[in-house]
């Protein structure tokens, strides 16, 4: 049995806008704002619309996007919007975990790619 944990359509969706929220504030935090970042539309969304409520300066995230290739730095992925291909293309560009977020049957994840 399959279980849709902090999907949208879900009451755990709150634990999954506290690890998205979590992800976003430890960017901030290490003012990854010049790094290229791959993530899913959710995510991306997080990081460069400010009317949402994610992020917590003026500042947004300007080097997001929606795939992986070799001029990505960092990967950010979780329970609701990951994928084989994206951990696939992880693996080959050789990404290390840096810091995991987790909240019940919700995590986030940020990977460090080359």
């Amino acid at each position: 049995m399959v279980h849709n944990y902090g999907n949208d359509d879900t009451l755990g969706y709150r634990d999954m806008i506290f690890v998205h929220k979590k992800a976003v504030d430890y960017c901030e935090q290490n003012s990854f704002y010049d790094k290229t970042i791959a993530a899913h539309f959710l995510m991306y969304k997080n990081m460069t619309d400010k009317t949402l409520g994610y992020l917590t300066s003026d500042k947004a995230f300007e080097k997001v996007s929606t795939s992986i290739d070799s001029t990505t730095d960092l990967v950010i992925i979780s329970s609701v919007d990951h994928d084989k291909i994206w951990y696939d293309k992880i693996k080959e560009y050789k990404g290390t975990l840096i810091k995991r977020f987790e909240r019940k049957h919700c995590w986030a994840e940020i990977q460090k790619l080359k």
